[in-house]
């Protein structure tokens, strides 16, 4: 009497290996999309955390004298500008710039706004000397992590263009944020050009608006296409004023 053996046809073997690929597959897909979720989500929170920092430098300066009610430098610092989309940068969509900005010493002269009364104290970013503009103080850049980048509001995807001005004033010290949006504050062409101010020209056009910072992952999809909102409130006075809203809330202005 003949034993039989058992064992697997090669339709089993192949109908195996095809199950175990679509399942290895589906778990790939599954933790490559949580690692662009969580990647996505990184971006969006240390961007906002940025913005945070640009007020606690502004509310806590160091190195200079603050700018409210005088002091013995020759200059104060008022603030910071932050530049978005500067055209004579690498990588303009991506690249954002932070600047100090600085003035005469304030007197018990003044009047106006914030920013009319940096303009009377000539606040500017550079100062050009013997046809050689340079930057007044410091300057620092910053890039969004992950290839995510910084959108307008609206369905066309396009890089957000504009400056942000984190200054306080001469007289009070309190902190204001005035916004430029549609075109930016070109300090490196100005270097470049050798011209003779950047900001100071520029500021009877910054208006105190609120800012909404629509934050694309880019070349990912990620939560259906949907955007993160980092809102920077009309009146803020400080980093408390700087929030992520949600991508489902009704309030969110990117979606």
């Amino acid at each position: 009497m003949k034993s039989k053996t058992s064992g697997f046809t090669i339709v089993e073997v192949l109908l195996f290996l095809a199950v175990s690929a679509a399942l290895l597959m589906g778990i790939i897909f599954a933790a490559t999309t949580q690692i662009d979720q969580q990647r996505y989500e990184d971006s969006t929170q240390n961007f906002a955390e940025f913005l945070r920092t640009v007020y606690s430098e502004v509310s806590n300066p160091r190195g200079k004298d603050s700018g409210a009610g005088g002091g013995r430098s020759e200059y104060a610092m008022y603030g910071k500008l932050v530049t978005f989309g500067e055209s004579e940068t690498y990588n303009p969509n991506k690249r954002i710039f932070v600047y100090d900005v600085i003035g005469d010493v304030s007197n018990d002269a003044l009047e106006g706004t914030t920013v009319q009364m940096l303009k009377t104290l000539h606040a500017d970013v550079v100062k050009n000397e013997n046809n050689v503009t340079k930057l007044i103080a410091n300057s620092s850049d910053y890039s969004l992590n992950w290839d995510a980048k910084v959108e307008q509001i609206g369905g066309s995807h396009d890089p957000y263009v504009g400056a942000i001005l984190i200054v306080r004033s001469p007289v009070s010290g309190t902190v204001y944020t005035y916004s430029l949006g549609g075109t930016t504050v070109e300090v490196q062409k100005a270097i470049a050009t050798s011209a003779a101010s950047a900001l100071n020209p520029l500021l009877d056009n910054f208006n105190v608006n609120e800012v909404n910072f629509c934050v694309a992952a880019e070349g990912i999809t990620v939560y259906g296409g949907k955007r993160y909102d980092v809102r920077m409130a009309e009146t803020s006075h400080d980093a408390s004023g700087v929030e992520v809203i949600s991508l489902d809330s009704e309030d969110n202005k990117c979606r």
